[in-house]
């Protein structure tokens, strides 16, 4: 299934831009390790980045949830009740959620960032666009309004 269908609302408007040029370029660096010249960065690469970096943190979410789950059965004996197991996956999700509210900067892990790259055309847009320094060689997730 393509990134697209998995993400179909994920469109933004100028005004849903939350991605300064400056940050686009950190965070393109980062996901992607490259980015153009920082004089070159358009909104439409600023809504990409953008929604690469919501992918990336929202696939990291879903993986720490499964670690959770995975932990929760595999850390308790054989014999351990199935209300000790739910006691343990609550814990540990209500740990999570607590630290996730504390810290309000979007976090990703190496898991959900491996995925991105490895699971995605996302990346491979991006090099070809900062390779020939085209804007329209990566798809426009720019809403006209």
């Amino acid at each position: 299934m393509s990134q697209a269908a998995d993400y179909p609302d994920l469109y933004f408007t100028r005004e849903q831009l939350m991605l300064s040029p400056e940050e686009t370029l950190e965070v393109a660096k980062d996901l992607m390790n490259c980015s153009p010249p920082a004089s070159a960065i358009t909104d439409t690469d600023r809504a990409f980045v953008q929604r690469a970096l919501l992918i990336v943190v929202d696939k990291s979410e879903k993986t720490t949830a499964m670690f959770d789950v995975f932990a929760s059965f595999m850390t308790k004996a054989p014999s351990g009740s199935v209300l000790k197991i739910a006691k343990s996956l609550a814990k540990r999700t209500a740990r999570r959620w607590f630290k996730k509210y504390i810290d309000d900067t979007p976090k990703y892990s190496a898991v959900g960032r491996a995925g991105f790259l490895y699971y995605s055309a996302m990346p491979m847009e991006w090099r070809v666009r900062v390779a020939t320094g085209d804007v329209g060689m990566i798809t426009n997730y720019l809403l006209a309004r």
